[in-house]
C-alpha cells in the first residue's frame, strides 16, 4: 500500500497514489465517514494517576498515516536533543544525558498533543521545507488530526509532533547551554540537568514564602513563544540526594529502571488494541 517516499506531493492524486488507494477511498474516510467512526477511543492509567486519553484510527486510515509519516520521515531530520519517537533513540538515551548530575529539572507540557491543532500541522505542512500545495496540506492536516488536534495513538502523530517542536527544541538547547546546563526531550516531558551549585534562575524559580518551585522567565517565553503551555504541577527540581527520574529511569550515578515502572509498561503493553479493531462496512 505504501509508495514511494521520494514523490513530490503536488497534488491531491500525488497523495492518493502514496497511499497507494483512489482519491476517491481518501475523501471517504476523512469525509463521508462519520469522525466518531474514524477511531477507537480508550485509556491508560499514568503512574502518577490519571488517565491518558488514547485515540487509535481504523486499519485504513492508520495505513495512510503510516505512509505519510514515512514520507515525512525521508524529509524530516529530529534535532540532536529529541529523544521521544526517533530512531536508535528511547527513553534510555534520553536518561544518560542526565546521569550523575547535581541538580535535575523536569518540565510538563501541557496537553502536548492536543496543543498540536491542525492549523498548525496545516501551517507546518505549507512552510519550508515541505512546501505543500494549500490543498493537499488541507487533506494531509484532515487525515492527520482528530476533534481539531493531533491525536495520541495515531503512527503520524509522533513524527509530527517533533517536527513542530524543532524550533522549540532549538532555542532551549541554546537558552540551556548559555547556562551550563544539560537539555533533551522526550515527547512532553522537558529535562535539564546541571553540575552548578544551584539550577539557574533562567531556568527555575522559587516563591520565597510558600518554597513552590516554577519554571524560571526565561524557560516559560521559549515555551510559550512555541506555542505551548508548561504544567506547573508537574514541575520537578531533583537535587543529587534525592531519587532523580527521567523519563522513569533513576539517574543518580547510572541508569536504574524502578520496578514499578516495569510493571507499569507491561500492564500498559496489554491494554493497546490490536490493527484488527472494528472497521466500517462497504468499502471499496
Amino acid at each position: 500500500m505504501v509508495g514511494d517516499e521520494a514523490r513530490d506531493l503536488l497534488t491531491t492524486y500525488d497523495v492518493a497514489d502514496l497511499f497507494g488507494v483512489s482519491l476517491k477511498r481518501v475523501n471517504f474516510f476523512l469525509y463521508v465517514l462519520a469522525e466518531t467512526k474514524r477511531y477507537k477511543e480508550f485509556g491508560i492509567e499514568k503512574r502518577l494517576g490519571g488517565t491518558r486519553a488514547i485515540s487509535v484510527p481504523i486499519r485504513p486510515i492508520k495505513e495512510m498515516q503510516r505512509a505519510f509519516a514515512k514520507w515525512l520521515s525521508h524529509r524530516f531530520k529530529p534535532h540532536t536533543h529529541t529523544h521521544g519517537y526517533v530512531e536508535d533513540r528511547d527513553i534510555l538515551t534520553n536518561a544518560d544525558h542526565h546521569v550523575g548530575r547535581r541538580w535535575v529539572m523536569r518540565v510538563d507540557l501541557k496537553d502536548f498533543f492536543s496543543t498540536i491543532h491542525f492549523g498548525r500541522v496545516r501551517g507546518l505542512l505549507m512552510s519550508p521545507p515541505y512546501s505543500l500545495p494549500p490543498d493537499v496540506a488541507q487533506l494531509l492536516a484532515h487525515l492527520c488530526c482528530y476533534k481539531g488536534s493531533l491525536p495520541q495513538g495515531a503512527p503520524s502523530s509522533p513524527v509530527i509532533s517533533n517536527m513542530v517542536c524543532r524550533r522549540l527544541d532549538r532555542e532551549l538547547a541554546k537558552l540551556a547551554g548559555e547556562h551550563r546546563c544539560r537539555y533533551t526531550r522526550y515527547a512532553d516531558d522537558l529535562v535539564f540537568s546541571t553540575n552548578q551549585r544551584a539550577m539557574p534562575s533562567q531556568l527555575i524559580g522559587r516563591d520565597a514564602q510558600t518554597h513552590i518551585i516554577s519554571v524560571g522567565s526565561d524557560l516559560k517565553r521559549v515555551v510559550e513563544g512555541n506555542g505551548f503551555v508548561v504544567n506547573d504541577e508537574k514541575t520537578r527540581l531533583y537535587p543529587r540526594n534525592q531519587r532523580q527520574l527521567v523519563t522513569g529511569i533513576v539517574v543518580n550515578d547510572c541508569l536504574n529502571v524502578p520496578r514499578d515502572y516495569v510493571r507499569t509498561l507491561r500492564d500498559q503493553m496489554y491494554t493497546l488494541p490490536s490493527d484488527h479493531a472494528a472497521e466500517p462496512r462497504n468499502h471499496w
